[in-house]
């Protein structure tokens, strides 16, 4: 059976730095605060032309253009601007994170994985990042480094559910099926709406022989 775990996810868009002119200021505007994904591209390449513009505010366009890209599921050009995020400032943890994301969306587990270690190591206590080195070893089939990095997450954050679901996925998936209720259970009180927590938890209800339970979260989740 293939088990699919939460998967990575984007986080969110970084604010520039150095003041502008008006209409250079509505450009960063739009690159960092549009709600549509195309206008904060356009956006984005207004400001990558300023001259004069700052390194730190150029890497925050080019991350912030990486993530407008991602946001049209356009994974190459999200990467590339990624790419050039961290050539300029290779010292911030989003930028390895979300190049991580798209290294995995992309089929490139190693490249991800050593983008989510840097992540890391640039910020031990972040929870993503741990509980999503815990995703890509289990992906890889490395079900005890991923125990290890959900254990982690959890540890660090008990509050963030992706790492209770996680974990539970994974025990469920070795046949430990009551410590993985107990993990569910705690991911559901964190996230009671999220149908992937639900049907993992109908599944380990039917497994424990708990139809009715089970069929409960089925339809909960639908």
């Amino acid at each position: 059976m293939r088990h699919v775990f939460v998967s990575l996810g984007l986080v969110a868009v970084l604010s520039f730095t150095q003041l502008a002119s008006p209409v250079a200021a509505d450009a960063r505007s739009d690159c960092s605060d549009a709600d549509s994904a195309q206008t904060r591209i356009e956006g984005c390449r207004i400001v990558l032309q300023e001259e004069n513009l700052s390194p730190q505010d150029r890497a925050t366009a080019f991350y912030n253009l990486g993530n407008a890209h991602a946001a049209l599921n356009d994974l190459e050009p999200a990467l590339e601007a990624f790419d050039e995020a961290i050539r300029i400032n290779g010292t911030i943890r989003d930028y390895f994170y979300n190049r991580g994301d798209m290294l995995a969306r992309l089929g490139n587990t190693a490249a991800a994985l050593a983008d989510l270690h840097e992540a890391a190591l640039i910020d031990p206590k972040d929870p993503r990042s741990v509980n999503n080195l815990g995703f890509l070893y289990a992906k890889n089939g490395d079900l005890e480094r991923a125990f290890r990095m959900f254990t982690r997450s959890i540890a660090l954050d008990p509050d963030y559910p992706n790492p209770h679901h996680n974990r539970g996925k994974l025990l469920r998936a070795v046949g430990n099926l009551e410590a993985a209720m107990t993990d569910l259970d705690r991911a559901i009180t964190l996230n009671p709406q999220n149908a992937s927590y639900l049907m993992e938890r109908g599944m380990v209800f039917g497994r424990l022989g708990d139809p009715t339970n089970a069929i409960a979260d089925f339809a909960a989740a639908i």
